[in-house]
């Protein structure tokens, strides 16, 4: 097939984020995909307007963490699989990935 420059791409769901305030007052988000920590941080003085505004960083969870996380229920609905980003053909079949 060749390649369709306006063809969007399905979305993949990762992880949900929770929005956090540090002490010095800085908004951050963070998440958990599997044993991963996911941290987003503003970047505070962008070097231009090309530059990115955030960052995203990966940490492995901690002893701590990862015991936590054992013992609480999901912070959300995982039995929910999320917006259905199928892709049909023109026939209304299904395009497999």
């Amino acid at each position: 097939m060749p390649y369709e420059e306006d063809r969007q791409s399905p979305l993949l769901h990762i992880c949900g984020l929770w929005e956090n305030v540090s002490k010095a007052g800085d908004t951050y988000f963070t998440g958990n995909w599997g044993n991963i920590k996911v941290l987003i941080f503003r970047i505070k003085n962008p070097k231009g307007e090309s530059s990115p505004t955030h960052t995203m960083n990966f940490q492995a969870l901690s002893k701590k963490e990862k015991e936590v996380k054992k013992e609480e229920p999901p912070r959300y609905d995982t039995s929910d699989p999320g917006p259905d980003y199928r892709e049909y053909n023109d026939r209304g079949e299904e395009i497999p990935f």
